[in-house]
C-alpha cells in the first residue's frame, strides 16, 4: 500500500476527515467522545472547522491510500510562529456545546 500525506486547506477535505475521525472514536462506545462531540454530529464537523479556520496556528494532515483514495488517518497540530501562547497558563475552556443537553437529569 503507498500512503500519501496532505495538509487540509478545504472543508471538503475536512469532512471526509471528520468522517474517518467519527468511525475510529465511536466504536468500542467511548462516552467521553460523545460528550466532545455533543448532540450532532454535523454541529461537530462545524464547530471543528470554524477552530481551525479561525486559528492561524492550526494545521490539520491527513493520510490517504493512494490506490483508493481513502482517508485513513489524521491529525490536528498548532505551530505557533512566536513564543508559546501559555506563558501566562492555558486559557480556560468551556464547553459550550453542552449547555441544556443535561437538563433533565
Amino acid at each position: 500500500m503507498s500512503l500519501k500525506l496532505h495538509e487540509l486547506t478545504t472543508e471538503d477535505e475536512f469532512q471526509r476527515v471528520v468522517d474517518v475521525e467519527l468511525e475510529a472514536y465511536s466504536k468500542p462506545y467511548n462516552g467521553f467522545w460523545d460528550l466532545l462531540v455533543g448532540a450532532s454530529q454535523d454541529e461537530w464537523r462545524a464547530r471543528q472547522w470554524s477552530w481551525h479556520t479561525g486559528d492561524p496556528s492550526s494545521h490539520w494532515v491527513y493520510v490517504t491510500d493512494d490506490a483508493t483514495g481513502d482517508v485513513i488517518g489524521a491529525t490536528n497540530w498548532n505551530i505557533h510562529d512566536t513564543k508559546s501562547p501559555w506563558v501566562e497558563g492555558a486559557p480556560m475552556l468551556t464547553a459550550y456545546w453542552l449547555e441544556g443537553m443535561f437538563h433533565n437529569l
